[in-house]
C-alpha cells in the first residue's frame, strides 16, 4: 500500500506541474489541449479510485500543491522579467 501511495503522490506532483503548464495557453489550439488534459485527468482519477480513496486523495492533494507552487513560480518570473 505504501508503494501505491508513493506512486500516486509522485504522479500528482508531475500532473500538477503539467496542468499549470498547459493552462498557460502557449499552444496553437488551447481548447483541444485543455479538454484532452481534463479527460486524461478524469481517466487517471477513475483508475486511482480502484486503489481506494486514500491514493486518490494523495494524488489530488499533490497535484494541487504542485500546481500552486508552479503558478507562484511563473507569476514571480513574469514580475521579474516582464510579460513575454
Amino acid at each position: 500500500m505504501q508503494l501505491i501511495l508513493a506512486g500516486c503522490i509522485g504522479l500528482g506532483l508531475v500532473w500538477g506541474w503539467l496542468l499549470v503548464l498547459v493552462g498557460a495557453g502557449n499552444e496553437k489550439r488551447p481548447w483541444r489541449a485543455r479538454s484532452s488534459l481534463a479527460l486524461i485527468t478524469l481517466a487517471t482519477a477513475l483508475l486511482l479510485w480502484q486503489f481506494g480513496g486514500l491514493p486518490l486523495f494523495a494524488f489530488v492533494l499533490a497535484a494541487i500543491f504542485t500546481g500552486c507552487i508552479h503558478f507562484a513560480w511563473r507569476r514571480q518570473l513574469l514580475s521579474v522579467n516582464g510579460n513575454p
